[in-house]
């Protein structure tokens, strides 16, 4: 059986998922996102999904273009084309995903709505885990000590 969206979730420490309004300058973003130590901010109203923000939209939309970011607000320069995935969604689909898109972070949704977000370090820690495991049951079978 192959791990799952769900399964990766499972290991996240914080499962928190930050906001941005589509009205907010893209400075106050930014700061937004080093604040809570993210790359990316879903963006919306009233619970609406309406795009994504990332490091990615500051780098190439904003800066460089040199637009003012005291000025630029989320809404002109967010990724509004949004690939989701569910939390039945196997991990190799997800980092298929990931790598043809060439995006690092994707929301979660469970009928229509938002359950979670995941991130490329979400599924790399999730694989580091699994083969930490892996380890310690192989150790252990060598040894003679079954679990």
């Amino acid at each position: 059986m192959s791990a799952t969206a769900q399964d990766v979730l499972t290991t996240k420490a914080v499962p928190l998922v930050h906001w941005c309004s589509p009205s907010m300058t893209v400075k106050e973003a930014a700061n937004l996102m080093s604040v809570h130590r993210v790359g990316s901010l879903l963006v919306g109203e009233n619970g609406t999904l309406g795009g994504i923000f990332t490091e990615r939209d500051v780098l190439m939309r904003v800066v460089a273009r040199g637009r003012d970011p005291d000025a630029t607000r989320v809404a002109e320069v967010m990724t509004s084309s949004l690939v989701t995935v569910t939390p039945e969604t196997p991990i190799e689909e997800l980092e298929r995903i990931m790598r043809e898109n060439r995006i690092r972070h994707l929301p979660v949704l469970q009928g229509g709505k938002l359950v979670a977000m995941i991130s490329i370090g979400d599924v790399l820690v999730f694989h580091a885990e699994s083969r930490q495991h892996m380890v310690e049951q192989l150790t252990d079978y060598m040894a003679g000590q079954f679990r």
